[in-house]
């Protein structure tokens, strides 16, 4: 079981997540396979455990702060041609691992939420990329307690 803060694991209880969930991602899988660039195994393992849960920060936050986050993306995934548009992403901002898969998104901050076959999660918005976490789990703790996300 992933370690996280106690104010990060009652949010995560909060949101029906517990160390037995487990999320279907068969929509998740098929819209990425249609378009040829199948998710790599820390993108599948992540959403397995954490996908479907929305997350609501809690305490004071400034205009431009994280008010919440979710890890559904299946809605926004049909909008876009996954893999060309991230492709060209990755190359654009310069993503240091390319493809990302689309995992989330970011409220309070209009950011879709990227995660790279390392395992690293990023935020991209309006030509910006946030580093949020070097993993998963590292990035819900990133999100819930409100570190400083790092500007590439």
């Amino acid at each position: 079981m992933p370690i996280f803060s106690e104010q990060t694991l009652r949010m995560l209880q909060n949101a029906g997540w517990s160390e037995f969930y487990r999320y279907d991602i068969s929509k998740y899988e098929k819209v990425y396979e249609r378009a040829g660039c199948a998710p790599p195994s820390k993108v599948k393992e992540f959403m397995l455990s954490f996908g479907g849960l929305y997350f609501t920060v809690p305490g004071p936050r400034s205009a431009k702060s994280v008010t919440g986050f979710d890890f559904n993306p299946v809605k926004v995934l049909q909008d876009i041609y996954v893999c060309s548009d991230y492709e060209f992403i990755s190359e654009q901002v310069g993503l240091p691992v390319s493809p990302a898969y689309i995992i989330g998104s970011l409220h309070g901050i209009p950011a879709e939420l990227l995660m790279v076959s390392d395992g690293k999660i990023y935020a991209y918005y309006d030509q910006i990329l946030l580093k949020i976490g070097d993993s998963g789990e590292d990035a819900i703790e990133a999100m819930a307690i409100g570190r400083q996300f790092v500007k590439l």
